[in-house]
């Protein structure tokens, strides 16, 4: 867990501040099964002042996975990406921010401290050394929710309100400046994962997937569409769907485990996202769907799911309305018409790829060293959560009823 030449990676970090590094502590920040595509950190940097005072700066470094999974998250690829988003992309828009009069416009993100593909400065390959070091939020109040109860409605509001801020920012620069966009931005979209599911893995999902949707009865005549849409999965990775002018920025990966929140009074109050490593180019409602579906409270989502939808549009059209740019092409219809895109295409797939593991108790998944594709449907099926099941036959039938499957 010894991260190489550690004060090189924060030199400039602490250059504006006279402060010098003496020493470093690092263990483990998360249990096996809650984060597949990197190995986190819990990191203490110890500086110390011109005065020969001492501080601890809180971070968390994020390291590449184990070798075998680094062909399945195509992390030459992905940890570049993840760099460029917080040293070049991050920065870029917050002085578009600045331009437009919108202060702090990438609140959302957690601040870098450092990030490097390679222990050489001259290479563009991603080597062991690459390492990310950000900010440790839980040492200012935030917290990672439930994962097995999910956000209630005021929280999830907030978490829509901040999404909708990260997709409208990215659409209103490529609206404002489209040929920077593409030169500066763009460049890092195109490519994420490239990881073309095999037969047999889907084969074990479609089967784990279709038995435990026929503990419900109303699943049962739809188990054929389940087969039919689990198996898009194959190329979940490669491609997706969207429609201009809403392509903008995906993270692709929201979940309960990717956002932190910060309360005062059991009141949310402030949300940050992390895990920016498969973010692509495409539609918003990917991330929107992904999760609301996964990660909101059920009794939230059978009362409030069409207003949150709502919700998120506005805040969408704000943001760009906020940013100075055009806003008569972002109608609430060509909206609706982006999610249904998004739900047939991508994340019917992706909620039934992606529930497993989000499911899986506490020391029942398997470690990153021993991780196989083909455990995404476990044989063990203790390890799963009891809340699994009801999520799961939610989530196919309303896919159903709004024609989604």
């Amino acid at each position: 867990m010894s991260i190489n030449n550690l004060e090189k990676v924060i030199e400039p970090y602490l250059k504006g501040s006279e402060k010098q590094f003496i020493s470093y502590e690092t263990k483990n920040l998360l249990p096996a099964g809650e984060n597949y595509g990197s190995t986190m950190l819990s990191l203490d940097i110890n500086v110390q002042n011109k005065n020969g005072q001492q501080e601890t700066i809180h971070c968390v470094a994020k390291t590449l996975p184990p070798k075998k999974m680094q062909e399945f998250f195509n992390t030459k690829v992905t940890f570049k990406k993840e760099v460029a988003f917080y040293t070049s992309i991050v920065p870029m828009l917050e002085e578009f921010g600045n331009e437009r009069n919108v202060k702090d416009l990438m609140h959302f993100t957690a601040k870098c401290i450092g990030a490097r593909i390679s222990s050489d400065p001259n290479s563009q390959d991603v080597n062991e050394d690459a390492v990310i070091i950000l900010e440790n939020l839980k040492h200012q109040g935030f917290s990672v929710g439930n994962r097995f109860v999910g956000f209630n409605l005021e929280t999830t509001k907030l978490i829509l309100k901040h999404m909708a801020k990260m997709h409208g920012t990215f659409i209103a620069f490529k609206l404002a400046k489209p040929v920077e966009f593409q030169e500066k931005i763009g460049c890092y979209l195109d490519k994420a994962l490239d990881f073309v599911a095999p037969d047999d893995m889907l084969d074990n999902l479609v089967k784990h997937v279709q038995r435990h949707a026929s503990r419900n009865l109303n699943c049962i005549p739809l188990l054929s569409k389940i087969d039919e849409n689990t198996r898009k999965m194959k190329g979940y990775f490669v491609y997706s769907k969207y429609r201009e002018p809403f392509g903008t920025i995906v993270h692709n990966d929201l979940w309960t485990n990717n956002m932190l929140i910060k309360y005062l009074n059991d009141e949310p109050i402030d949300v940050v996202f992390v895990d920016f490593q498969v973010l692509r180019y495409g539609s918003p409602a990917r991330d929107v769907l992904f999760f609301l579906y996964s990660s909101v409270q059920l009794d939230v989502l059978k009362t409030e799911l069409d207003e949150l939808i709502e919700f998120y549009h506005s805040e969408l059209v704000n943001t760009i309305k906020l940013l100075k740019c055009d806003i008569s092409l972002f109608s609430y219809e060509a909206y609706l018409e982006e999610m249904k895109i998004a739900a047939e295409d991508t994340e019917f797939c992706h909620q039934m790829f992606m529930l497993t593991p989000l499911y899986t108790i506490e020391g029942g998944a398997i470690d990153l060293s021993e991780w196989e594709p083909t455990n995404i449907a476990p044989e063990n099926e203790e390890i799963l959560d009891a809340r699994y099941y009801d999520r799961l036959h939610f989530i196919i039938l309303d896919f159903a009823k709004r024609k989604w499957i």
